[in-house]
């Protein structure tokens, strides 16, 4: 496989966060960058939500908060639709995949 390289500009404070955040993972900037193309790939989309939402500022809920609250409303639903099992766990199912499929958990 013939590699490349990508020249981006980012913030001095992004990046070091983000590299922080990374490495708590195990993982490079390049490898998590990496990470990301092969899902856009993979999803024919962004892979995460973006959007213009901002914060409740009278709760402090931010959005990752909301999303994950809604998917926890679509399980139930499911649940309750008898989609899936009572016991499901839509948290512990992914992270086992994710440990099956690549190695790690977030």
């Amino acid at each position: 496989m013939a590699l490349t390289n990508i020249n981006i500009r980012v913030d001095d404070t992004i990046k070091k966060e983000a590299q922080d955040i990374f490495s708590s993972m195990g993982l490079d900037m390049t490898t998590a960058i990496n990470i990301f193309l092969r899902q856009a790939i993979r999803q024919r989309c962004i892979p995460f939500t973006v959007s213009m939402e901002k914060p409740n500022e009278n709760s402090g809920e931010i959005p990752e908060k909301k999303h994950a609250r809604r998917q926890e409303a679509f399980q139930r639903f499911m649940q309750y639709r008898g989609i899936l099992p009572a016991g499901f766990d839509y948290k512990k199912e992914l992270d086992e995949y994710r440990n099956e499929r690549y190695g790690h958990t977030d």
